[in-house]
């Protein structure tokens, strides 16, 4: 819009918001970019409504990229952006070429690894045009390499990983219980998890993000009986939950997929062994899992390959303990808020803004 009045910008950041870990993500870049003495301008949109309603994931996708071209539309309005940062792929499913152009767009997973199907071809489609179009992708996993398809984008791409804290101390005396996180719980593998809790004497596991009725609802569906020693805690608001994994001996993980594995993440830095299933995905702790203590990762997603992982960490005296403590300190040390944002500083801007032209 040559001669219009728009106010020009470093970075208009399109927040998602559709889940928690988006508006984390989300809030954790506006907030380095502004600390890096940029000018931000902010386009997002309210998916309350969408969520609450029982829709398929091709609707949902489909109603959120509407949402966020509009917002966007309305933001460009009034800013002239150097670059646009997309904070999903999903984000940009409709989203202008003139646009995609100038935009990095960051991503757990894309279309081609977690909408498999005839029914998501759409989806699938979409996603190979950001990636033909887009200025620059922005992968969130270190570990995994990205999908094949986002070697059709002319630049490299450029990981940008969420960055995570530790909350708590991770040595000293450790409580006797496992956590998991089961907010999608047929995604998450709780019933793999609460059946391997029927050979898991040794711990009692705290099952977080659902309620105590709508878990066993879904147990009762799948015929999964819930064993002694669970505990349902609900939904827990941020504070209370890395308490509880700061204090925990174990986190335990069955994902059928994970995008990409906050949580486990968060849990290794709090102190937490982590015994895991080998989900598939861009999963960043699975390499760190791996390095740590390889027994630890169940040698398939089963009960009973889960409950082997839990004994074996059971065995582990206080010594190795400390030293997994340890090192878990130094395999997230990449992922910190100061390393966050260095590499926003140093690789992905200049890469985006010569990109962008």
């Amino acid at each position: 819009m040559a001669g219009d009045a728009r106010r020009p910008v470093d970075v208009l950041v399109v927040a998602t918001g559709s889940t928690p870990g988006n508006r984390r993500s989300d809030t954790d870049l506006i907030t380095a970019l502004e600390e890096l003495g940029l000018t931000v301008a902010v386009a997002s949109s309210d998916f309350g409504l969408v969520g609450s309603l029982r829709m398929s994931l091709n609707l949902i996708d489909l109603t959120q990229a509407v949402s966020i071209r509009l917002a966007v539309g309305r933001v460009l309005r009034r800013v002239s952006p150097r670059a646009i940062i997309y904070g999903s792929g999903s984000a940009a499913l409709l989203e202008p070429s003139s646009r995609l152009r100038i935009a990095g767009v960051r991503f757990d997973s894309l279309g081609v690894d977690n909408r498999p199907g005839r029914r998501h071809m759409l989806q699938r489609a979409l996603q190979r045009r950001i990636v033909d179009r887009a200025a620059l992708m922005i992968p969130m996993s270190r570990t995994s390499p990205p999908p094949a398809i986002v070697t059709r984008n002319p630049r490299p791409p450029v990981a940008l990983p969420t960055p995570v804290e530790r909350f708590g101390a991770s040595a000293g005396l450790r409580e006797r219980i496992a956590v998991c996180y089961a907010g999608a719980p047929e995604k998450k593998g709780l019933g793999v998890i609460v059946e391997a809790w029927a050979a898991v004497p040794a711990y009692e596991l705290h099952i977080t993000g659902i309620d105590a009725a709508a878990g066993r609802a879904f147990l009762a569906r799948r015929g999964i009986e819930e064993p002694p020693r669970v505990r349902w805690r609900g939904r827990l608001d941020r504070d209370e939950y890395r308490t509880l994994t700061s204090t925990a001996e174990l986190f335990v993980a069955a994902a059928r997929y994970e995008d990409y594995g906050i949580a486990q993440l968060e849990a290794l830095a709090d102190g937490a062994l982590l015994v895991t299933a080998a989900s598939a995905g861009p999963y960043d702790a699975l390499a760190l899992a791996r390095q740590l203590a390889p027994e630890l990762v169940a040698s398939e997603r089963s009960p009973g390959a889960l409950a082997a992982a839990v004994r074996a960490a059971e065995r582990l005296d206080e010594a190795t303990r400390d030293a997994y403590r340890e090192r878990a300190q130094v395999l997230v040390a990449p992922y910190t808020r100061e390393s966050f944002t260095a590499r926003l500083r140093d690789e992905l801007l200049p890469e985006l803004f010569a990109a962008a032209g």
